[in-house]
C-alpha cells in the first residue's frame, strides 16, 4: 500500500513556488545539513589528496618527492578517473550507504597511515598510498552523487544539491588545505594531515547514518538497481507499512 503523505514533503510542496525558500523548508532542513556534511568528506578528502598533496610532497616535505606532480597525477588517473565508474555500478548492485560506508570507515581507520607513508619520501610508497586513499574517495564520492539526488523530492532537488554540495565545497573544501598546511607547520608530518581527514570522514559518516530516508514523490521515476529508495521501508498512516 501507499505510504501516507510524508508532512515534511506537504512543507516543501507548499513553498515549491520559490525554490530557494522550498529548500530551507523545515522539513527539509535535515537532508540539507546531511547533504552538506556528506558532501564535506569528498570535497576535503579531494582537496587534500589531490590539490595540497602535490604542493606538499614537492615543496613542504623536508625531502622533496622526486616527480611528485607526476605521481599525483597517476593516482589520480588510476584511483579516481578510472574507478569513479566501477564504484557507482557496485552502488546500483549493493546499495548507496554499503559502498558510501566501506569508502568512509576506511578513510577513517587509514588516512593517518597513508599520508605518514606519502611522508617518507618514496616515490613508489606514495604512488600506491596516494592511489588508496583516492580509491577511499571514490567509493564514497561516486555513490554519493546519486544519494544525493536521491535524499530530496523533485520541487527542490536542484536547489537543494547545489546548496548542500556547494556550502561543502566552500568551507570543508576550501579550508582543508589551510588547516593542512597548519598542520604541517605545527606537527611537521604527513600523519597530523591524515587525521584531519580522518576527523572530516567521522562527520561524513554521521551524516549519512543519520539522514533521513525519503518516500519516492508520485511520478518520479524509479530507479534501478538497489539503490538507497529502494530499500527502505517505512510506516504510514495506522501503521501500515509502505515502500520508500
Amino acid at each position: 500500500r501507499e505510504a501516507a503523505a510524508d508532512p515534511s514533503e506537504e512543507d516543501i510542496n507548499h513553498e515549491a513556488r520559490n525554490p530557494v525558500v522550498a529548500a530551507f523548508a523545515r522539513g527539509n532542513r535535515r537532508s540539507l545539513v546531511c547533504a552538506w556534511l556528506v558532501t564535506a568528506l569528498w570535497g576535503g578528502g579531494f582537496y587534500l589528496t589531490f590539490v595540497w598533496m602535490g604542493v606538499y610532497t614537492a615543496t613542504l616535505e623536508e625531502h622533496p618527492l622526486p616527480h611528485a606532480f607526476l605521481i599525483n597525477s597517476l593516482s589520480c588517473l588510476f584511483s579516481v578517473c578510472l574507478l569513479f565508474q566501477v564504484a557507482g555500478i557496485l552502488s546500483d548492485l549493493h546499495g548507496r550507504r554499503r559502498i558510501m560506508l566501506l569508502g568512509g570507515v576506511g578513510t577513517v581507520l587509514l588516512s593517518p597511515l597513508l599520508f605518514e607513508v606519502v611522508g617518507y619520501g618514496d616515490p613508489l610508497a606514495a604512488f600506491f598510498a596516494q592511489t588508496s586513499l583516492g580509491i577511499l574517495l571514490s567509493l564514497w564520492g561516486a555513490p554519493m552523487c546519486a544519494w544525493l539526488v536521491e535524499s530530496f523530492p523533485p520541487a527542490v532537488r536542484l536547489t537543494s544539491v547545489a546548496v548542500g554540495y556547494n556550502l561543502a565545497m566552500a568551507t570543508v573544501g576550501g579550508f582543508a588545505p589551510a588547516a593542512a598546511t597548519l598542520c604541517i607547520d605545527r606537527f611537521g608530518t604527513g600523519k597530523s594531515v591524515g587525521y584531519v581527514l580522518s576527523a572530516i570522514a567521522v562527520l561524513s559518516v554521521i551524516a549519512l547514518l543519520c539522514a533521513p530516508p525519503r518516500r519516492r514523490p508520485e511520478g518520479d521515476q524509479k530507479s534501478g538497481g538497489r539503490g538507497e529508495l529502494g530499500e527502505h521501508r517505512c510506516l504510514g498512516g495506522g501503521g501500515q507499512e509502505g515502500v520508500t
